[in-house]
């Protein structure tokens, strides 16, 4: 029964689990080393690229292990790298957690060490995941005929076992059963690849192996035919991987992002090119021109994305049901029982990403074609060519998520995309003008001509973001974008500003009271309040309140979105924005862009107080300032008698929060004070300090309506001592941010 077609699907089902296991751990691997880096754009990429690069190490090292061995002993070893994945697992919630985040926190102050750390402690899991693909394409190559098609079925069904993975990952099993048991049914499930492929190994025939290649490896040796794929394999993975991160950015404003909005996309990408290679298969015998498919291939990508983005827009400012869905300030959940938001959320990112995704997969098999030709070769050119695609990856997620996208914005790295079509089109001419037909030719130059049209007209930067931030003819609209995200302001006449951040919701200005009492208690309370720091700054609304006591000296304000502070510098100057003026004006405040979690651990100085701003519960990543651990962080950066000031968010919030301070006052049911010592909370007291001439000057100068803020100080606030009964109710932590993932049900 060697080698038997039954042998062969029970090896593809387990490159499918294993793909599964894959985007299982990076998910996870992804949040844990955030919580050591940050979550904003600078530590993700950092972290991404660290994962790819050991893919990239492992495809070239599988590539050389590949032709050394038998068919039997490449399972075998495949076999063995899942298990040491597997072990792995099992320890990475203590190493990412226990010693990175919480013994070694003060090494993410340097970009250079957080990048060291992340490709070292990812090193060991990525390259053994990277061997896997060249080893298993020696194993189950029988004869150079079936090559391509056989490579690229395994490559295809791990590929959307890694967008299963993602989906059912980010979906259910993270906010079901949080990130360290979900790590250990990894773990169990990668086992289970590790026994199969071991006991796979038993039965296979040993075919081929040449114990020297090891020696004879020459990157020199490499034919001429093979660099050159490498290279086009290089410029399609950076086009992939940047379109990926610009599809992310434009879905990620239009469908008013939360926290499984990330795994849905991932997923719809990874199955996609899943589905496009195992399509192309079916093609293989019908292509003798594998470059000219190639060159077509990958420059359609590039003109169905900026066409569908354009569609994108128009629909935005044509259609009332869409319109409305982007124009809503509140920001819908997936939960919403509107049809519209079902459609949308559910059918735009399918017309926007499916197709090219599978146009993106479809071109490996095709390369294998056309470069497998001699049996001895076979791992090192399926790892040279998946390290190249890798480093591409690796490269547009780099130059694109950091520099295209903060220098040239979305349409501007769009249009640089389209660019790209038109480079590879060229190349097409090139190579094949003297033996296309008129018609072929025509085809190729009507295309070219068509991806230039719409490079040329693309709408710009300022009329794709006001499509779809829903501004109309005669609103106020200023939009700025970098590489943290994007960040507008709307206005309509007559009406009050609302500030964007990524598609939702920040405030308005002229300030709202809730963020002026947010700001503005705790600064009240605290009878001494000189340092301060503010995570989150929004609108300015709640760090200008925080200003209000004269005796503060120092304000440290940290933004993780650069691009909120820019627009606000651009309203600064309009009628209205004289609230704004105040506050950059203020020389208290240093404002800091970056992730607020870690720049709390990096803090030297203790504060008096510690505010987070209003911070949806509900959004992605938004767990990690809502957790336990979070709360006990604060408490242990809070002066003697400071104060930590707190948005009652969901009971889960206050909850979890009198878990965490031994003295806590609710206020209002709306805002929560906590400390490590008692508060000195009188009511009446408060409302006495809001009549100070300069306390009242200072609040209206920033716009707020002090009247609006007395209700919720004159309501019977309760109280917390460490004598009081805490509720027993799961709380939100670090390793399961229940309120986050709130589809879960926990």
């Amino acid at each position: 029964m060697r080698n038997s077609k039954q042998l062969f699907i029970l090896l593809a089902l387990t490159f499918f689990i294993s793909g599964f296991t894959a985007l299982l751990y990076q998910v996870i691997w992804q949040r844990l080393l955030g919580l050591f880096s940050g979550s904003d754009v600078r530590s993700v990429t950092i972290v991404v690229s660290a994962f790819l690069g050991g893919l990239g190490l492992g495809s070239l090292v599988g590539a050389i292990a590949a032709d050394r061995l038998d068919s039997r002993r490449v399972l075998r070893l495949f076999g063995y790298c899942n298990l040491g994945i597997a072990a792995f697992a099992l320890v990475s919630r203590w190493f990412y957690y226990d010693l990175l985040f919480q013994r070694l926190a003060g090494w993410a102050g340097s970009t250079a060490v957080l990048l060291i750390i992340a490709f070292i402690s990812l090193l060991w899991p990525t390259v053994l995941m990277g061997m896997s693909l060249p080893l298993l394409s020696k194993a189950v190559v029988r004869n150079m005929a079936e090559a391509a098609a056989r490579i690229s079925l395994l490559d295809g069904l791990n590929t959307v076992g890694a967008g299963v993975g993602a989906l059912v990952t980010g979906w259910y099993l993270a906010g079901t059963f949080g990130y360290e048991t979900t790590l250990r049914l990894g773990a169990g499930l990668t086992v289970g690849v590790g026994v199969m492929a071991l006991l796979l190994s038993t039965q296979w025939e040993a075919r081929g192996g040449n114990a020297a290649a090891s020696l004879t490896f020459s990157w020199r040796g490499v034919p001429v035919e093979v660099w050159q794929w490498c290279g086009l394999m290089f410029a399609s993975g950076f086009l992939a991987i940047s379109l990926e991160l610009i599809w992310f950015r434009l879905l990620d404003v239009s469908l008013k992002s939360n926290a499984y909005t990330f795994a849905y996309l991932l997923a719809l990408f990874l199955v996609g090119d899943g589905l496009g290679t195992l399509l192309a298969i079916r093609f293989l015998p019908y292509i003798t021109r594998p470059r000219a498919v190639f060159f077509w291939v990958v420059s359609l990508v590039p003109l169905y994305a900026l066409g569908s983005v354009w569609l994108m827009t128009w629909l935005a400012r044509t259609s009332p049901p869409f319109a409305r869905y982007v124009t809503q300030t509140e920001g819908l959940t997936v939960l919403d029982a509107a049809a519209t938001t079902w459609v949308i959320y559910l059918a735009f990112p399918l017309i926007l990403m499916l197709l090219p995704a599978i146009l993106i997969g479809f071109y490996f098999p095709v390369v294998q074609q056309a470069i497998q030709h001699e049996y001895e070769q076979i791992g090192q050119r399926v790892g040279l060519i998946k390290l190249a695609n890798i480093l591409g990856n690796a490269g547009g997620g780099i130059v694109t998520g950091l520099l295209l996208l903060h220098y040239a914005g979305t349409s501007g790295a769009l249009r640089l995309m389209g660019l790209l079509g038109l480079l590879f089109l060229a190349l097409l001419l090139w190579e094949n003008w003297q033996t296309y037909k008129p018609m072929a030719r025509f085809a190729a130059a009507g295309v070219g001509g068509l991806l230039l049209f719409t490079v040329l007209l693309f709408p710009d930067r300022q009329q794709l973001w006001a499509d779809l931030h829903g501004a109309q003819p005669g609103d106020l609209f200023l939009v700025a974008e970098d590489s943290t995200g994007v960040a507008a302001v709307r206005q309509s006449p007559g009406q009050p500003a609302i500030i964007f951040a990524n598609g939702q919701s920040q405030a308005t200005i002229p300030f709202l009271s809730l963020h002026g009492l947010l700001g503005a208690l705790p600064a009240l309370v605290h009878p001494q309040p000189e340092r301060v720091m503010i995570i989150g700054i929004g609108s300015a609304g709640t760090p200008y309140a925080a200003g209000a006591n004269p005796l503060t000296q120092e304000i440290v304000a940290v933004e993780i979105i650069g691009s909120e502070l820019e627009v606000l510098q651009l309203y600064r100057p309009l009628p209205g924005g004289e609230p704004l003026s105040h506050f950059f004006a203020d020389g208290r405040y240093e404002i800091v862009v970056g992730d607020g979690r870690r720049e709390l651990n990096l803090a030297t100085q203790p504060f008096d107080i510690i505010q987070a701003d209003a911070i949806r519960p509900t959004g992605s990543h938004s767990g990690l300032l809502y957790s336990y651990e979070f709360f006990m962080a604060v408490r242990a950066q809070l002066a003697p008698g400071g104060i930590m000031a707190q948005w009652r968010a969901t009971d889960r919030v206050e909850v979890t929060f009198a878990a965490a301070f031994p003295y806590v006052v609710n206020v209002g049911n709306f805002v929560l004070l906590g400390s490590n010592d008692p508060i000195p909370y009188d009511a009446q007291a408060v409302l006495t300090r809001l009549t100070d001439p300069q306390i009242e000057q200072y609040l209206r100068l920033g716009s707020y309506n002090v009247a609006e803020m007395r209700p919720w100080i004159e309501a019977q606030p309760s109280f917390w001592t460490p004598d009081t009964p805490r509720p027993t109710q799961p709380i939100n932590t670090d390793l399961h941010p229940r309120d986050e993932y709130y589809l879960n049900g926990n």
